[in-house]
């Protein structure tokens, strides 16, 4: 009897997390290093308002102090047999003072470039490609769902080259009349910086959903070909796939 009890609250409280609405009021602004943020977000008679920080990592690191090692004196003499004694590297031993081996170096190198090779330009720009449209279509599906009061984003970008910055904010602009011209309480502004490498925005959002709602959206972008492709080539670490 018990057991049956508890299989039906699970699935009342299942149920209430699909279907009962859920209101989100949010503030969210970064200007340089500085980040400011308020959210709430309210449930049937609950009420929650997460930190970021957090989930960033920041606000809760503490100054650690150096760790200075104590080692005993020598005993008198022993100084010396220790001098006479070759090193570690010179024995060939595997110590912190080895000399690395010419393998190794040409190893971490290879690795490296190889990291910072699929993170290249070139390779963010064939992720944008192929998941452009699948963005659009989640963004447009998930806005849909949603029962948006208001929804303000205000952008402030700049990447490495401006030719790149110009291909981004051309997008940008493309995204925000497709926005304008399908939902009059969103609205979207972004103003390229074409000097300077930077990401500054403010957000303003208070809105409301359902779990249930979402769900086919999302589930429709995991599956989309594209996102396989991409997500498939970074999981095994693999070159991203040419736009077909």
């Amino acid at each position: 009897m018990v057991l049956e009890i508890l299989i039906a609250l699970l699935i009342l409280l299942l149920v209430l997390v699909l279907f009962a609405s859920f209101h989100v009021m949010l503030v969210l602004d970064k200007k340089g290093e500085q980040f400011q943020h308020k959210i709430l977000v309210k449930w049937l008679f609950l009420s929650y308002s997460p930190d970021l920080r957090k989930f960033l990592g920041r606000g809760g690191t503490q100054n650690k102090e150096e760790v200075h090692e104590v080692r005993e004196p020598p005993i008198i003499g022993e100084d010396k047999k220790e001098a006479n004694k070759p090193h570690v590297a010179e024995r060939g031993g595997r110590g912190e003072d080895r000399p690395p081996i010419i393998g190794e170096e040409k190893g971490q190198e290879k690795k490296e470039d190889k990291e910072s090779g699929r993170w290249s330009v070139s390779n963010i720009i064939k992720i944008l490609r192929l998941l452009i449209v699948p963005v659009i279509r989640l963004i447009e599906d998930v806005l849909e769902a949603l029962d948006i009061h208001k929804l303000n984003f205000n952008l402030k970008f700049g990447l490495d080259d401006p030719a790149d910055t110009g291909m981004v904010v051309g997008y940008l602009y493309a995204l925000r009349g497709y926005l304008e011209y399908q939902y009059e309480r969103v609205r979207l502004y972004a103003e390229p910086n074409f000097i300077e490498m930077m990401v500054d925005f403010h957000i303003i959002g208070d809105i409301k959903f359902r779990i249930a709602n979402l769900v086919p959206a999302v589930l429709t972008f995991v599956f989309n070909r594209n996102v396989l492709k991409v997500s498939w080539a970074l999981i095994r670490k693999k070159d991203i796939p040419d736009p077909g």
